[in-house]
């Protein structure tokens, strides 16, 4: 049994450790130094080196990273009414090649509720599986 042929089936999903071009450019957006749209080149540019990589060494699931995330759930409460994301307090994690300083985001509510009521996310995934049904059959 080879490397590439091990006695068990895995993927490998969600977060890849960033490069230092992209945190370099996320810490230049925080800073207001670079736009959106720089930001987005090099996240585009990581993603395409990754994919890249990934298919050299013979992955057959394939993940962007999730480079275009600053944490693995902030993008998404970012985006709900009321939610404020700001700094918190900074933690150093200990390496081999040195201190990791993360400062894990804060969160503050300033309306109750959401622009999406649980009825209605009910019935987005209801549509999307009588599609399933159309297509695939039950």
């Amino acid at each position: 049994m080879s490397s590439l042929d091990p006695p068990f089936r895995a993927d490998h999903v969600g977060s890849l450790l960033r490069p230092k071009p992209l945190l370099e450019a996320r810490d230049q957006f925080r800073q207001q130094q670079i736009s959106k749209d720089q930001l987005r080149e090099v996240e585009d540019r990581s993603i395409r080196d990754v994919v890249n990589k990934q298919e050299s060494v013979g992955l057959h699931s394939i993940t962007d990273g999730e480079y275009r995330r600053t944490f693995f759930y902030i993008d998404f409460l970012e985006r709900l009414e009321g939610v404020t994301v700001s700094g918190a307090i900074e933690t150093k994690f200990k390496r081999q090649g040195g201190d990791i300083n993360f400062a894990p985001p804060r969160l503050s509510v300033t309306v109750e509720g959401n622009d999406i009521t649980e009825d209605q996310q009910w019935a987005k995934l209801e549509r999307v599986v009588a599609t399933a049904r159309e297509v695939w059959g039950d």
